[in-house]
């Protein structure tokens, strides 16, 4: 039945029926896309081009975040929210009035009813069996208790359903406060009507809401094997049509009210044609795409630039690139070993050679965009970037543990280092002082690191060994380090951190983490932790304290690097030049932007 009403639909639109209206002259856009996951739905990995297509067909979020990842409240959907502290448990609720006119782009009507069962159905255990990787309401109150359990009759007292246009969301007062607190009580919806075939309703009584008449199971079964790959209703300002010969297919929902600047779609048909990166430039000079997106290396740039055809926006991006290392193992987890390999490392040239100059520095765990760092830039420029000085790393290496010969016992004499490398630093338990590194193959950063380091670090009495594999085995050496025992061999990893609007740090550096896939590099600091704790623990009214601790974390991640901050490379949005806003930034990509574009 789903099938057929899904067929249906999509007929409708292609039809220009169904509430749809047509431009005198149709418009589409071509976008060049890497290869992509095909999930179109949240709780499954995905890219920023994934990304992307996500933010055009799902929306009406409560709340959103802009061009410097600060959360803001969406008013298209929202009409009115109110907080309120329990100040007996600290719980905190929030009351959402919707609008009345909300609508899915099949015409069936968006009410509070598919918020709650967003909430119900992200949260459930069939989901997470299904291998979901949501997580997006474990701070509402009872979270825990409705993830574990299965059955009819299994409530969730931290969602409640009030009418067709309110709903309540109640954040655990245990886990409270958090400074980002708008970012817990974010819901998006889901189709009811779809996931549950016109059948299912909400219950909610005293013991909270759960999903009535119809199966949870049955709606998981049905987001796994057909929504999340043709998600054809939506509420964003595309609807899904297609995904075939390598192209995925959107069209313009014209139920669609608005984003949380107000602004509706104009352009009719966006085609997102995958492709392999190597080929994005040439695709668009040839004029098989409009717009591409992404790092340009010099070559590109200068063919793109020759044409005079196309507009160039240039902005940082919102990955730093680092070698990060496993601290919690060999050599790597002396902080004076880290900190000498960052001296080691000339990242001016490197910059230089792998970007052509067209990269920044940056010095601790953040990228410029965000505004915690526009608030402490002057902060953030009294941290230095490690700038290549040996003697600098000779001095760090002379206050590690290693500065024995192979006996462990007597001293180190850097007079006897030979090039060859067979004169090197050891501890008191003597061992070598030998990094192995893990890098990936045709990666221009690991070369340079190797041709850099190597005999550098040999100059200094230790040894740093480069290996190369594919993504996957850097992966799981990187992330599931921990439990490799025997099989542990690598020390340091180069990679590139992605900090999305919303970026908490506390669950990728805290020691309670460490060991986990949560905190690879296995970093345990007292210092640390206590900023990140003041961090996660700040009231939403407490923005100078939260900003204090930011710093206090920024620095002394900067001083026990458990990776290397190395470089943020530009990045670009190229489009011909009948296409105007494309408004792409470090914190948005053109998914989050695709409102505002237009077509001449």
């Amino acid at each position: 039945m789903k099938k057929l009403v899904t067929i249906f639909i999509c007929l409708m639109l292609c039809m220009g029926l169904g509430g749809c209206t047509k431009h005198p002259q149709d418009t589409t856009l071509r976008i060049a896309s890497e290869i992509l996951s095909g999930n179109f739905m949240d709780g499954f990995s995905a890219s920023d081009y994934d990304t992307n297509i996500l933010e055009m067909i799902h929306g009406y979020a409560t709340y959103d975040y802009d061009e410097n990842g600060s959360m803001v409240l969406n008013e298209v959907p929202v009409k009115e929210v109110s907080r309120e502290v329990d100040a007996t448990t600290g719980n905190v609720r929030y009351d959402y009035t919707i609008a009345d006119d909300l609508k899915w782009s099949d015409g069936h009507p968006l009410t509070a009813a598919d918020y709650v069962f967003a909430i119900l159905f992200d949260s459930s255990c069939e989901w997470m069996d299904a291998g979901a990787m949501n997580a997006n309401y474990d701070h509402v109150l009872g979270y825990e208790e409705y993830n574990a359990a299965s059955g009819e009759d299994v409530y969730f007292p931290g969602v409640l359903l009030i009418d067709e246009t309110h709903f309540s969301i109640i954040l655990d007062g245990a886990k409270l406060p958090y400074f980002n607190e708008m970012l817990l009580a974010a819901v998006s919806p889901k189709p009811l009507h779809i996931f549950t075939d016109g059948k299912g309703t909400i219950l909610t009584t005293e013991a909270g809401s759960r999903l009535k008449d119809y199966s949870m199971d049955d709606a998981v079964v049905y987001a796994k094997e057909e929504y999340r790959s043709a998600p054809s209703i939506s509420c964003g300002p595309y609807v899904f049509v297609s995904y075939e010969d390598h192209v995925v297919t959107l069209k313009r929902n014209t139920y669609f009210l608005g984003d949380f600047r107000h602004q509706i779609p104009e352009i009719d048909t966006i085609l997102i044609k995958e492709m392999d990166t190597s080929l994005h430039v040439s695709a668009l000079i040839n004029g098989d795409v409009d717009l591409i997106t992404g790092v340009l290396s010099d070559e590109d740039l200068l063919k793109i630039q020759e044409e005079d055809a196309f507009t160039i926006k240039e902005f940082a991006g919102k990955a730093y690139g680092n070698l990060a290392f496993a601290c919690d193992f060999g050599p790597a987890a002396d902080m004076h070993v880290r900190r000498a390999l960052s001296y080691m490392i000339d990242k001016h040239e490197l910059i230089q050679t792998v970007y052509g100059g067209r990269a920044s520095l940056v010095s601790s765990d953040y990228v410029p965009a965000q505004w915690m760092a526009q608030e402490k830039e002057e902060a953030l420029e009294q941290l230095h970037v490690y700038d290549f000085h040996l003697e600098k790393a000779k001095e760090e290496l002379g206050q590690s543990d290693y500065v024995y010969e192979a006996d462990g016992k007597t001293p180190f004499d850097s007079n006897k280092i030979q090039k060859d490398g067979s004169y090197l630093r050891h501890n008191e338990k003597g061992e070598a002082l030998v990094i192995r590194h893990l890098g990936t193959s045709g990666n221009a950063v690991t070369d340079v690191l190797q041709l850099q380091i190597t005999q550098r670090a040999l100059d200094l009495g230790m040894r740093f060994e480069v290996d190369y594999g594919d993504f996957a085995a850097l992966s799981m050496h990187y992330y599931e380090g921990a439990s490799l025992g025997d099989e542990r061999v690598y020390h340091s990893f180069n990679l590139a951190n992605v900090l999305p609007p919303g970026y908490d740090p506390y669950y990728n550096y805290h020691s309670q983490f460490a060991g986990t896939p949560m905190n690879p590099t296995g970093i345990r600091d007292d210092e640390l932790d206590a900023a990140l704790e003041v961090m996660e623990m700040s009231d939403p009214t407490q923005r100078d304290d939260f900003l204090d601790a930011w710093m206090t974390y920024e620095e002394r991640f900067h001083e026990i690097l458990p990776v290397i901050p190395l470089y943020i490379s530009n990045e670009y949005a190229v489009h011909a030049k009948n296409i105007e806003n494309v408004n792409v930034n470090t914190m948005e990509g053109y998914g989050h932007i695709i409102t505002g574009v237009r077509m001449q």
